[in-house]
């Protein structure tokens, strides 16, 4: 009898608590669910899931896995607290999140895709100092302040110090590249071997992962790009106007990219839909994409 009423307890009780916890997620809207998980901490995020907010709800073709993974280069704590991003991610994950979610089909992408173009992320940091000068130099407004180097009304700036201004600013790049990727790295491979699907497509070009390595600015790492070759990604993945890794990588330039695409097996001779190959003339050192004549194609596709 006593064990009876003992379990008749617990049950209210449990069902008192489930209440609770729903009432609680019902109070926090989807901007501010998408927000903690942004600027937040990881105890934040555990705060948010215990209170049963939906981790797969999907809010301005979004998810919170996304955001997460994306606030490891933008986030409010991504300098203080490079460590962060991962253990939301973790969070997240190990409530349900689904690793594979598309927010909105022919849209949005999974959080592989942005995982893997997180060096991408930091492209803010790729300023052409010598555009900054000219423009205040026309508005008339500001001096131009590089620590170490120059701080002068920026009409007074002498072409040698440009050109100490712009070796400064690549070598701060390089800095915040090889600080980060680290971090970025970390979090491809939590998502990879927790189930993200390498070889799926998605957004508006029906892209592959593949596809968003090969773009990654040169000055960057190429461990993502090498990871998912290792890991068995298509190499000749095809998007939705039937390029490869390979045309996503020439076509942004990023010879080191195709480089290592081409050592690892890519096929070459694949066309796509506009009937173009992948092209190096042999001796000439010459790169791009041939025609159905046999012209060569450059700049596009």
């Amino acid at each position: 009898m006593k064990i009876t009423k003992l379990l008749i307890m617990a049950i209210i009780l449990f069902s008192i608590n489930k209440v609770q916890a729903q009432n609680t997620a019902s109070q926090i809207s989807d901007e501010q669910a998408h927000e903690i998980v942004f600027k937040g901490t990881p105890d934040d995020v555990r705060k948010l899931v215990q209170s049963g907010y939906n981790v797969n709800k999907v809010y301005l073709c979004n998810t919170l896995l996304n955001v997460a993974v994306r606030s490891s280069a933008r986030g409010t704590n991504a300098r203080k607290h490079p460590t962060y991003a991962l253990e939301k991610i973790k969070i997240l994950v190990n409530a349900g999140a689904d690793v594979n979610l598309i927010p909105c089909p022919n849209l949005s992408m999974p959080p592989l895709h942005w995982a893997v173009s997180l060096p991408q992320e930091l492209k803010y940091l790729e300023v052409d100092a010598n555009k900054i000068i000219d423009e205040k130099i026309k508005n008339k407004i500001g001096e131009c302040n590089f620590p170490g180097i120059v701080s002068k009304p920026c009409e007074e700036v002498t072409p040698e110090e440009r050109k100490k201004i712009k070796i400064a600013v690549k070598d701060a790049m390089q800095l915040a590249y090889n600080t980060f990727s680290p971090y970025f790295m970390e979090i491809i491979d939590f998502l990879a071997t927790n189930g993200a699907d390498i070889n799926l497509k998605a957004g508006t070009l029906e892209t592959a992962p593949l596809h968003i390595a090969a773009t990654n600015p040169q000055e960057i790492t190429l461990a993502p790009l090498q990871y998912l070759i290792k890991k068995g990604a298509n190499l000749n993945i095809q998007d939705k106007d039937g390029n490869t890794p390979l045309f996503w990588a020439y076509g942004l330039r990023n010879d080191s990219a195709v480089d290592v695409l081409i050592k690892s097996g890519a096929d070459a001779t694949i066309t796509n839909r506009q009937g173009a190959i992948y092209k190096d003339v042999e001796g000439k050192n010459i790169r791009g994409f041939m025609d159905v004549q046999g012209n060569m194609i450059f700049n596009e596709f």
